[in-house]
C-alpha cells in the first residue's frame, strides 16, 4: 500500500481514538483477555498502565508526566536529570549503549509498555553556517537518532494496541537549520515507522 495510507496520528489525537495506521479500529483486547467491541478506542486509564517519557525531566516531558500520573498511570522518566516521575532512569538518549541499558533495566521491571513518548530533544537556533560542526551533530544525535534508539530498544516491550509518539513539533515542517532537519527526519520516521508497526496493532503518533 502507499505511504499514505499509513499516515501517523497527531499525539492530541492519543486520548481520543485507537485507530491503526490504517484507519481501521481492530478490535481490542482487555487486560483479562477479553476481546472488546469497536468504538472503545478510547486510550483510558486501564489502558495506559505504564509509560515510558524521554526528556521528562522538563517542559513537555515534564508536564506530561504529571498528567499522566494523574490518569492513575505509572510513569518511567528517562532523562540526564532527575524528573517528577514514579520511576526514574538516568539517560542521554544520544548514547545508544545508555539507551540499550535503560531499557533494560526498565523491561525487567515493566515487560509491557503501553505508551512510549519520544520527547527529549535539544534546539539549535543557528542554521548550519552558524551552528558548527558540534552542535549539528548533537542535534541530529538527540532528535533524530535518540527516537530510533529509543524505539528500537523499547520495542519488545509494546505489544498490540500500545502507543508510540514522537513530539516533532512545527519544526519538522519549516526549514531552520539542522534542528528542522532533525524533526523532519523524526517526522520521517514516524510515517516508516506507522508502516512497520501497523500489522502489529501498535499506534504510531506525531
Amino acid at each position: 500500500r502507499d505511504l499514505h495510507s499509513f499516515p501517523t496520528r497527531r499525539s492530541s489525537d492519543l486520548l481520543e481514538d485507537g485507530e491503526a495506521a490504517d484507519g481501521h479500529v481492530p478490535p481490542r483486547r482487555a487486560r483479562d483477555g477479553r476481546l472488546r467491541p469497536h468504538g472503545c478506542g478510547r486510550a483510558d486509564r486501564q489502558d495506559l498502565q505504564v509509560a515510558v517519557v524521554t526528556g521528562a525531566s522538563s517542559g513537555i516531558g515534564a508536564e506530561l508526566a504529571a498528567q499522566l500520573q494523574a490518569r492513575g498511570t505509572t510513569v518511567v522518566g528517562l532523562s540526564r536529570s532527575p524528573s517528577g516521575a514514579d520511576e526514574h532512569e538516568e539517560c542521554d538518549v544520544g548514547d545508544r549503549a545508555t539507551v540499550d541499558a535503560a531499557a533494560a533495566r526498565v523491561l525487567a521491571r515493566h515487560p509491557s509498555i503501553d505508551l512510549l513518548v519520544c520527547n527529549a530533544g535539544v534546539g539549535a537556533r543557528a542554521g548550519y553556517l552558524g551552528a558548527g560542526p558540534e552542535r549539528i551533530e548533537q542535534v541530529i544525535r538527540v532528535n533524530y537518532l535518540g527516537a530510533v534508539w529509543t524505539t528500537l530498544a523499547f520495542l519488545p516491550g509494546l505489544g498490540e494496541h500500545s502507543h508510540l509518539v514522537n513530539v516533532v513539533s512545527v519544526a519538522g515542517t519549516v526549514a531552520v537549520g539542522p534542528c528542522s532537519a532533525s524533526k523532519h527526519a523524526q517526522l520521517a520516521l514516524s510515517r516508516s515507522l506507522a508502516v512497520e508497526l501497523a500489522p502489529r496493532g501498535i499506534f504510531v503518533h506525531t
